[in-house]
């Protein structure tokens, strides 16, 4: 039979198939969901007896699967960690995350907000305790990972995907470093866990009504729990981490991450270098950083260094901390929001600031330029193109990433692109101009200014 033909035939089974899914969504809204309700006012609220459920009408679903000749799992190797962690896995397929659900009891899951609208699946989402992925409308990053954290503190263990959505097919996207951070502020260690799905079963890149003509296998391997990462190392962790699976998943990776991957036992869950979530504490707070002592010429892709010997900013003006992965034409820089700075009221600090961090960024790119010995020159700011900031402001404590690109120049005039986010959310996505006059016509353009100063009375 050819295989399009054979794949077309495949694809009326998952329609068959979704609609008897639909219908175990009304069957657990109209009739469990309601028994539920009255057990809960009985014997007091339980999020266990809806996963209960929803794993065995899971498990039938994943049965028909098999049956159809669509998607197999053989025994997964290994067993997931006893207590509560966080577990992340690489995301081959629509439908793997069903078989973790089916097999990994008292676990929560970061669900789309797109799940809960296009179905009505946010009732049953709730009742089985889960946590909604941010909308950036209602809810954002750092309520998420209040209601993760409180998740792992009630004895759950939560299941979130570094890469935030399905792995392109046949490969791996970039992690992120939000579970890592979740896993250190929850004082829990990280279970990773890796599938391989063989053919890739319905991945991003594929329709929902063409699946593959083989029956597609799916296996799943826990490896040995993980410490989390220490206060800053969050997302050198990510790419550690992202490192591994690509060797797993036969990749070409250019990092060959350090991880200590010693085996975590359940009296370790807490260990001693982690810091608690303190009451009132924001989710976001505390995240150190490192630094070195290298000078500026001497910078290192991969390192932090300060950033004080490249902008002229000083006090409490100066607020970037470090600068790294420096080319010609962008570098990053980080820092984390103090109580000194500008714009601070009731312990959030004015999204406006995110401008003045991409014009020091900016600043520390154009001494890096100039090499050894350089010292940083006033610039100018002479327009904002574009500005979008996705909140009013950034509590204090968070720590931030700015990312700048040039996008051209002519002479001294320049336009760059500027990011400025957390491990959470992105703050602000700004196009700027500016200008770096020679040192010499920068003196008389400051003497100019003072002498139109004086003429005017001071105004």
């Amino acid at each position: 039979m050819p295989e399009k033909l054979l794949r077309s035939m495949k694809g009326l089974l998952m329609f068959a198939l979704f609609g008897l899914f639909l219908l175990g969504i009304f069957f657990e809204l109209l009739i469990i969901l309601p028994i539920l309700w009255v057990l809960d006012r009985i014997l007091g609220p339980q999020p266990f007896r809806m996963q209960w459920t929803f794993r065995i009408l899971v498990s039938l679903w994943l049965f028909l699967l098999r049956g159809c000749g669509l998607l197999k799992a053989r025994e997964s190797k290994g067993r997931p960690f006893d207590g509560s962690c966080v577990v992340v896995s690489n995301h081959p397929g629509l439908f793997d995350v069903l078989f973790l659900i089916r097999d990994v009891p008292r676990m929560s899951v970061m669900v789309k907000q797109s799940l809960a609208r296009k179905l009505p699946l946010g009732p049953v989402f709730r009742a089985a305790g889960y946590v909604l992925s941010p909308d950036f409308d209602q809810r954002g990053p750092f309520q998420c990972l209040d209601e993760a954290i409180e998740k792992i503190h009630m004895g759950y263990k939560f299941m979130i995907f570094p890469e935030a959505t399905r792995s392109p097919k046949g490969g791996l996207g970039k992690f992120n470093a939000g579970p890592f951070m979740l896993a250190r502020l929850s004082n829990v260690p990280l279970q990773p866990l890796f599938v391989r799905n063989d053919p890739p079963f319905l991945p991003k890149e594929d329709k929902w009504y063409f699946p593959p003509s083989r029956v597609s296998t799916l296996e799943i391997e826990f490896w040995e729990p993980m410490a989390p990462p220490k206060e800053g190392q969050e997302r050198e962790f990510a790419r550690n981490l992202e490192a591994r699976y690509r060797k797993a998943l036969g990749l070409t990776s250019e990092r060959n991450g350090g991880l200590d991957a010693r085996k975590v036992e359940p009296h370790e869950q807490s260990p001693s270098h982690l810091t608690n979530v303190r009451a009132g504490r924001h989710p976001g707070q505390g995240l150190a950083h490192s630094s070195s002592g290298q000078k500026p010429g001497e910078m290192e892709q991969n390192l932090l260094l300060p950033a004080e010997p490249l902008i002229p900013q000083r006090l409490r003006m100066r607020l970037i901390d470090g600068v790294k992965r420096p080319t010609q034409k962008g570098l990053q820089a980080e820092t984390t929001v103090t109580e000194a700075w500008p714009l601070n009221r009731d312990g959030s600090v004015s999204s406006l600031i995110c401008v003045e961090l991409v014009a020091q960024a900016i600043c520390a790119l154009s001494t890096w330029r100039r090499g050894d010995g350089a010292r940083p020159r006033v610039g100018l700011l002479v327009g904002i193109k574009e500005a979008e900031f996705s909140y009013s402001g950034i509590p204090v404590a968070t720590r931030l990433f700015i990312q700048i690109d040039q996008l051209y120049n002519v002479g001294a005039y320049a336009v760059f692109q500027g990011k400025v986010s957390s491990d959470l959310a992105l703050f602000c996505k700004t196009i700027v101009q500016v200008m770096e006059p020679e040192e010499e016509g920068l003196s008389n353009l400051i003497a100019s200014q003072r002498i139109d100063e004086r003429e005017n009375g001071g105004l």
